[in-house]
């Protein structure tokens, strides 16, 4: 058997992340509006979110979260923390801090109503580069873009678009033939994308790539047919086949079976199960891999079963639950159609029920 989703615990240990962090996790104080995202779309998918909280309440996150909303004569954004604030310079907003703080709005039933549209997606325009990728923020000083280049900007800035239903009629818009062509060009030669030109494939930039074309329309499935090949090797399975790879491999471990890895030769973790079945998913081929072998994992070995939510790897040194891999456990669940779980939508990764909502917002 597969085992039991613990449903009762997953709603409380969401609902304290909520609220007070434990102490291991006092360095995400900066990524907060990242927090509050994964906890609030776990219990939509559990049904909770409505029945966990009074209106109050709700009106609260709402008003939290446009309290990180940055506003200049010229863009408009979130920034990832309230700790430091400063509406110069040096606290500009954040793409990705953006994108949950955008997700979260929604789920909790917003309009939008207070999001500067235009100047959002001027900042979101200036933070693209030459060769199509995107950074995480915009150097004020010099308004050039600043930071990371890889296809998880990618794929936050085409949801921020997605969100504000911008249609490419507008005079600003982003570049989505360079954006095409940047993913493309970190394609490796295993079908999976990479951090860039000729690096490892990896199952999480793999995710972010297809979902920034399957978010701007570009995904042509036949195009990828080796990316679904090296996504659906991710899973694991050791036997009597492969005993000696058992043996002598040490990231081997025989409780990682039906988990997934994100790379080759790696051990299980619960998040790439996510980022490799929804990538599935997405190019329509998630039927491939197999399913109850993975809600194994996830429900005996990943599960938190004291606290609720879900640990990282099978490994007994990790014994805390954290936000992202408790959140992405119980959202690969809902992908597989586990009972009791609502749907996901796998674009924009958030709940039907909060997708209908945003499909019923008027700009």
């Amino acid at each position: 058997m597969a085992g039991q989703l613990l449903t009762n615990k997953h709603i409380a240990y969401f609902k304290r992340c909520v609220g007070v962090l434990p102490a291991a996790f006092e360095s995400e104080d900066s990524n907060m509006l990242a927090v509050l995202y994964f906890a609030l779309t776990a219990l939509d998918l559990l049904g909770a979110l409505q029945t966990s909280f009074k209106e109050k309440d709700i009106a609260y996150f709402v008003g939290w979260i446009y309290a990180h909303s940055v506003e200049t004569e010229e863009y408009f954004g979130f920034r990832g923390s309230l700790i430091y604030k400063d509406t110069g310079i040096y606290d500009p907003p954040n793409i990705g801090a953006t994108c949950f703080a955008l997700q979260s709005l929604v789920s909790l039933g917003d309009d939008l109503g207070r999001i500067r549209r235009g100047k959002l997606m001027k900042y979101v325009t200036k933070c693209q580069r030459v060769d199509g990728s995107f950074a995480p923020i915009l150097d004020m000083a010099t308004g050039l873009p600043y930071g990371e280049d890889d296809s998880r900007y990618c794929m936050m800035a085409t949801t921020i678009r997605k969100i504000m239903k911008w249609n490419g009629n507008e005079e600003i818009d982003i570049d989505i033939d360079r954006l095409v062509k940047y993913i493309r060009s970190v394609k490796a030669f295993d079908g999976g994308l990479s951090m860039g030109r000729m690096c490892e494939s990896h199952a999480g930039l793999t995710f972010c790539g297809l979902d920034s074309l399957k978010l701007t329309d570009t995904l042509q499935k036949n195009e990828w047919n080796d990316t679904a090949d090296f996504l659906v090797h991710r899973q694991i399975w050791y036997d009597t086949h492969n005993k000696l790879e058992l043996e002598e491999n040490g990231f081997a471990d025989d409780k990682d079976n039906g988990g997934f890895n994100g790379r080759l030769n790696k051990y299980a973790d619960t998040c790439y199960a996510f980022w490799t079945i929804n990538s599935l998913q997405i190019l329509q081929d998630s039927h491939l891999i197999q399913r109850e072998a993975v809600e194994h994992f996830l429900l005996k070995e990943t599960q938190n079963q004291l606290m609720g939510g879900f640990n990282k790897t099978s490994d007994p040194a990790d014994t805390y639950p954290d936000p992202l891999h408790s959140f992405l456990g119980l959202a690969t669940l809902s992908i597989l159609g586990y009972d009791g779980i609502g749907q996901l939508n796998s674009e924009l990764v958030i709940s039907k029920r909060a997708y209908l909502h945003w499909r019923s917002i008027k700009w």
